[in-house]
């Protein structure tokens, strides 16, 4: 990875750091106080220098590119999102999504963190990333609400972003998001047949809360909200759904199984069974997603699992109102019969040849049983013959699964 070489730090050399990791692949920038600059690439950072940025050079630095405040802000224990676009040579666009916050520090009051999400302005056609079309198929459904689980990039804003493309290049449905920031440019898609409108959050609608009750006078047929974080935001969601529209966003789950019971604990104890029996009522789609490091380790594969809810899943949830212990294992049951379980998808890809051997191992031993380590040696042997591996990389770290 090129080491940048610079001895001071503004906002020069911090587009000139963000061009350089957007050159390289690399998916997020971590500046903090009183440290090197490290990039973070396929989920493992790497100190790109030496220089340990000051803490009043990032200070400058933040009140340029977000505003003079920011000094303020942090001292009172704001934290602050923005999005952040950087013009190259070539009148080309690098979009980022930034967020700032404080740190502990033994010199000072505080210490600054900047972390820089490069977005990819490229949206990827479902086939690149491998994304299901009976996933894709869900947007067609009038009614209901499709939810994409995963941890912090793990690909859930890409995965959508393809999917409402192939939708909107195909249906004539009008599609709406609510985005905090707005992360893939969707008005720009091209050959569509039906349209999409985004708006950002604070900078075209002042909140999430004021967006929802406009929204459903904006005659969608789609809503986009981009996560849902509190109650307030499920209920926005699920009242969407329940008054005639098809609603997406993203949660920060471990499983498809876990999203459920995430959405009911957000809620009061007192609140819960109501809430849970409107989410029920609602909930038509389930994905989780992951990003494993493929096999050649220049990149990653998706590894997915998904649960559909037909009106006799919602059925057996509403029965066992009274047991949320249950939960987990009525959505299991249903991703066997109308889904995909996560380990399934795993050794599929696995035995194809498109996630590595440590990804494959790392979250298997989570997901799967100790069977499924059993195959490896056999996996092992059929990618020589393919020639995707080779012989000394199996010899190396394949063969003591025999």
């Amino acid at each position: 990875m090129t080491m940048l070489d610079f001895d001071t730090f503004n906002r020069t050399n911090l587009n000139a750091t963000i061009i350089e990791a957007h050159s390289q692949r690399v998916s997020d920038v971590i500046i903090r106080s009183g440290r090197p600059i490290l990039f973070k690439k396929f989920n493992q950072l790497v100190r790109i220098n030496e220089l340990q940025v000051s803490h009043n050079e990032l200070l400058t630095t933040l009140q340029e590119i977000y505003q003079n405040s920011i000094t303020s802000n942090l001292g009172r224990g704001r934290d602050a999102p923005f999005r952040y676009p950087i013009m190259l040579k070539d009148d080309s666009m690098i979009y980022c999504r930034c967020h700032i916050t404080a740190l502990g520090s033994n010199d000072l009051d505080y210490g600054a963190e900047l972390t820089v999400r490069i977005l990819n302005e490229h949206i990827p056609n479902v086939s690149e990333i491998g994304l299901p079309m009976e996933l894709v198929d869900s947007l067609q459904r009038e009614v209901g609400v499709m939810l994409v689980s995963g941890p912090t990039g793990s690909g859930k804003s890409t995965s959508i972003a393809s999917a409402l493309q192939h939708h909107v290049q195909h249906h004539h449905d009008n599609i709406i998001t609510v985005e905090d920031p707005i992360e893939f440019n969707l008005e720009g898609i091209k050959n569509k047949v039906g349209d999409i409108a985004q708006s950002e959050v604070p900078k075209n609608i002042d909140s999430f809360s004021r967006a929802f009750k406009g929204s459903l006078r904006r005659a969608p047929d789609i809503i986009f909200w981009s996560e849902v974080r509190d109650s307030e935001a499920i209920s926005n969601l699920i009242t969407s759904a329940l008054t005639g529209h098809y609603v997406l966003s993203t949660v920060h789950t471990n499983s498809t199984e876990q999203t459920l019971p995430r959405l009911i604990d957000a809620y009061p104890t007192e609140e819960q069974r109501s809430a849970a029996v409107r989410i029920y009522q609602a909930i038509d789609t389930i994905m989780h997603q992951r990003l494993i490091l493929n096999l050649n380790g220049n990149g990653r594969t998706a590894v997915r699992s998904w649960c559909f809810f037909d009106a006799v899943a919602q059925e057996k949830l509403l029965n066992d109102i009274n047991k949320p212990e249950k939960i987990g294992a009525i959505v299991r049951e249903q991703m066997k019969n109308n889904g995909r379980l996560l380990a399934d998808d795993l050794i599929e890809k696995f035995s194809g040849g498109l996630i590595s051997l440590e990804g494959y191992i790392n979250t298997i031993k989570t997901v799967g049983t100790p069977n499924d380590l059993k195959i490896i040696k056999t996996v092992g042997d059929q990618l020589v013959q393919r020639e995707l591996l080779s012989q000394q990389d199996y010899k190396d770290g394949w063969l003591k699964y025999e």
